[in-house]
Formats: C-alpha cells, sequence, structure tokens
C-alpha cells in the first residue's frame, strides 16, 4: 500500500520546463527514473504477495507437523494401553492356568476320596455282614 502512495507521489501533477525554480523543497525524477522506479514498486509489490503466499504454505505446513505429531503421539498412547491390556491378559491367563491345575487335582481328590468312601462302604458292609453270621 505505501508503495501505491509512493508511486503517486512521484508523478507530479505539473510539467516544468527547464530552469524553473521549485516553490518547495523536492526530489524531481526524469521519466525514465520514474518509470524505472514504477516498475521497482510494482516489482517490490508483486515480490510481496508471493513472499506471503510462502508465509502461508509454511503456516500450513507447520500446522500439518504439528497434527502429525500429535497423531504419532496418539498412536503411541494406543500402543501403550494396548501392550498393558495385554499384559493384564496375559496375567489372567496365568492364573486361569493354575485354577484349571488346581481343578484338576481337585477333581482327582474327589475321585480319590469317592473311591475310598466306596471301597470303605463295601469293607464295613462285609464285615457288618461277617459279624451277624
Amino acid at each position: 500500500m505505501f508503495f501505491v502512495l509512493l508511486v503517486s507521489i512521484c508523478f507530479g501533477s505539473e510539467v516544468m520546463s527547464e530552469g524553473d525554480i521549485l516553490k518547495e523543497d523536492s526530489v524531481v525524477f526524469s521519466v525514465d527514473e520514474a518509470e524505472k522506479l514504477k516498475s521497482r514498486i510494482l516489482d517490490l509489490e508483486k515480490k510481496e504477495k508471493d513472499l506471503q503466499i510462502y508465509k502461508d504454505l509454511y503456516s500450513l505446513e507447520q500446522d500439518k507437523c504439528e497434527i502429525y505429531s500429535e497423531s504419532i503421539d496418539l498412536f503411541k498412547i494406543k500402543e501403550k494401553t494396548y501392550l498393558e491390556i495385554n499384559e493384564e491378559y496375559k496375567s489372567i491367563i496365568v492364573q486361569k492356568e493354575k485354577r484349571l491345575r488346581l481343578n484338576g487335582y481337585e477333581n482327582v481328590g474327589y475321585f480319590a476320596l469317592g473311591a475310598a468312601t466306596i471301597i470303605g462302604s463295601f469293607y464295613m458292609t462285609s464285615s457288618i455282614i461277617d459279624s451277624q453270621n
């Protein structure tokens, strides 16, 4: 915006002939110099717009990197949680296997107790019958 104002100031509104005395202090440019300044200002404005575009692109790239970083952090948190769940399941499986082993021993014990009870009852019945005869 400043450059546009500068360009409008650079072009005087009145044409003076050589040798005229200026009423105020000012800088006078020849037509060639004014055209060069105008093209330079337009060039700078174009570069300023390009710079703004690059700044916007850089900002978008930074935002994208932040999103990727947050996504990676979230993935690491999920991975840690899944590993903890997996370890918890492994400990539960170990407990269940111990219970199954103990259940097996318990079943064998009940079977032995039942068999001993039946055999004992047969001996008892046999001895009662023998004692009555």
